[in-house]
């Protein structure tokens, strides 16, 4: 199971793109005219500029995209499922430290990009905030998970590294947004839609603490020279690698089936249609199985029969009859035909792998 298939619900709620982000990204991905963006969550920042097609191992998450979002193909980072250089640029924004496997999906974003791989990180040899004095398992856990700016040119060649300073009122809610709102913290829906307090068993004293020095106003004490800040750089980065006409370190392509990013756009609109009748026909053949159990039976009407009368009594019986085999075969029917969506889906949709992008 995908990590936000777990910890995704409600993210919509507390998570949006922040502009000035949104503006770094579209900067970063230059000229190109077709993105993949991996690991894409609800799809936030994707440009709309051009075209895009997304992936992401979470049903929750792929449920929660808009609209008019980009098609979107269930996957993860290791196995891209496309065609070498199919797209002018990979993006993966904060999602590389929930991959399993960072060099196969490092390798994977440069596969299938033809000009550039523009990924959003955190820094972890970066200090962060004042939160890592409340909360030191916070900031531990996460130099844990993201992987060293070293790393990522180890594996990609030579990198750009872009600073990426954090609004004071950042609507995108990952943990650094909330630097100059130390409230929020409090509220258990923003740290819902926090990938690393789900991976921090205990932080009901720290968190203590910190709504006792709110209240007091020693964190105002402390820290209240932050609130002077329009923004603030806390260790998020853009890492923009520029790829070679010619890359002769790209991995032999992943055993998995291959689409056009046309293709996708076709592929996600069809997935959408048969998930709209399968919800459907499921929805017939429990209305029809209810009919069928509420036809009347003839043992139920026996006692009635000096009052109905023979007569009576025999066209109840033929009528409960009648409507229980009636319900009951367009129940099996409206069976079968979800049988056969259901197939016809898992025929569409592309095989997930074990990563864990949100």
């Amino acid at each position: 199971m995908a990590l936000y298939d777990t910890i995704g619900r409600g993210h919509e709620r507390v998570r949006s793109a922040d502009p000035l982000i949104a503006a770094q990204i579209l900067e970063a991905l230059g000229v190109s005219s077709s993105v993949v963006n991996v690991g894409a969550g609800t799809g936030a920042y994707e440009p709309r500029d051009r075209g895009v097609v997304a992936v992401e191992p979470s049903a929750v998450m792929i449920r929660q995209r808009p609209a008019a979002a980009a098609p979107v193909v269930r996957g993860c980072a290791t196995g891209l499922p496309f065609a070498d250089g199919a797209f002018d640029a990979a993006l993966a924004v904060l999602t590389i430290h929930h991959w399993p496997d960072l060099e196969g999906g490092l390798a994977e974003l440069r596969r299938v990009a033809r000009e550039r791989v523009v990924i959003l990180t955190w820094d972890p040899s970066a200090h962060g905030f004042w939160l890592n004095d409340y909360l030191p398992e916070i900031l531990e856990a996460d130099r844990a998970m993201s992987p060293p700016l070293d790393a990522l040119q180890d594996h990609m060649g030579p990198v750009s590294v872009i600073d990426v300073p954090i609004r004071h009122d950042c609507p995108d809610g990952f943990i650094g947004a909330y630097w100059q709102r130390p409230e929020a913290f409090l509220r258990p829906e923003v740290r819902a839609a926090i990938s690393t307090f789900s991976k921090v068993p205990n932080v009901d004293q720290g968190l203590a603490r910190l709504e006792q020095d709110l209240a007091s106003g020693e964190w105002h004490s402390r820290y209240g020279d932050v609130l002077a800040h329009s923004t603030l750089d806390v260790g998020y980065r853009l890492v923009v690698a520029t790829m070679p006409e010619q890359d002769g370190n790209r991995r032999p392509a992943p055993k998995v089936p291959r689409v056009t990013a046309a293709e996708a756009v076709v592929v996600d609109s069809e997935i959408r249609e048969l998930e709209g009748r399968l919800a459907s026909k499921r929805k017939a053949s429990r209305r029809h199985t209810v009919w069928a159990l509420l036809g009347v039976s003839p043992g139920a009407l026996l006692p009635f029969g000096a009052l109905l009368g023979e007569s009576a009594l025999g066209a109840a019986v033929i009528l409960g009859v009648l409507v229980t085999a009636t319900e009951a075969w367009r129940a099996v029917r409206a069976r079968a035909e979800a049988t056969k969506l259901e197939m016809a889906l898992k025929r569409l949709r592309l095989p997930r792998g074990p990563s864990e992008e949100g």
